[in-house]
């Protein structure tokens, strides 16, 4: 597949609202398995990534997925959200979310391509 053509499948996959998606089963329907895609999602398009090394795209599919999250929280009444997410608001929940996932796709973006980097070094 062309590196073009993985960064644009990329940006579609990272238009998902993964933070979103996984807070509405937390606060909506008591469950904690919709993180389960979050993580997924969140690790495939890492892999995908390193694999192609494109980290604009994972920067900017990171960005893509949070105001995507974003936008769906501001159109639904998340409200009765604020006191289930204590010690966070719902959008700082969302925020602290969104940076953990981001800063464990940086390391294992830069783990991963440094790896690459010495299967590919001859040996001396």
């Amino acid at each position: 597949m062309k590196k073009r053509a993985a960064a644009i499948l990329m940006l579609l996959g990272y238009s998902v609202p993964y933070a979103f998606l996984a807070m509405y089963g937390d606060a909506q329907l008591r469950t904690m398995w919709l993180y389960l895609p979050l993580l997924a999602g969140m690790t495939l398009l890492c892999l995908a990534a390193v694999r192609y090394r494109r980290p604009a795209a994972l920067l900017i599919g990171n960005a893509w997925s949070f105001l995507s999250s974003c936008l769906l929280m501001a159109q639904l009444e998340t409200e009765q959200w604020m006191w289930y997410f204590k010690p966070f608001s719902a959008l700082g929940f969302m925020v602290t979310v969104s940076l953990i996932a981001l800063s464990a796709q940086l390391l294992a973006y830069f783990l991963g391509v440094r790896r690459a980097r010495k299967r590919m070094e001859p040996l001396r």
